[in-house]
């Protein structure tokens, strides 16, 4: 009688171990196609931003092919473009007054 419970222990801890064995290998294939499908999809989002980014340009020089001359403002300089804003601004902005009548600027 003595035999036959220490074999049931035996088996029991064998099988113990091969179903974690067995989990370990299943949770390993689950983690990594899970990465796999995060870098899938960080490769679609790229490709697509880069898709949209080819249609805006198209766009840019189809209106540029047509005449439309602030496209050549795009490759400008900023600090020449900021002066030129800023110069807008301040002219607009000159008039502006609070519920107080104290100029803002």
């Amino acid at each position: 009688m003595k035999n036959i419970i220490n074999d049931v222990k035996g088996i029991t801890i064998i099988t113990l171990i091969i179903i974690i064995v067995v989990l370990l290998i299943l949770t390993s294939i689950g983690t990594y196609s899970g990465l796999q499908v995060i870098k899938f999809s960080k490769l679609n989002t790229f490709t697509t931003e880069m898709k949209i980014m080819q249609i805006e340009v198209n766009e840019l020089y189809q209106k540029y092919k047509d005449g439309d001359n602030t496209i050549l403002d795009l490759g400008k300089d900023l600090s020449v473009i900021q002066e030129q804003a800023n110069k807008v601004f301040t002219e607009s902005a000159s008039g502006i007054i609070d519920q107080n009548r104290i100029s803002i600027f």
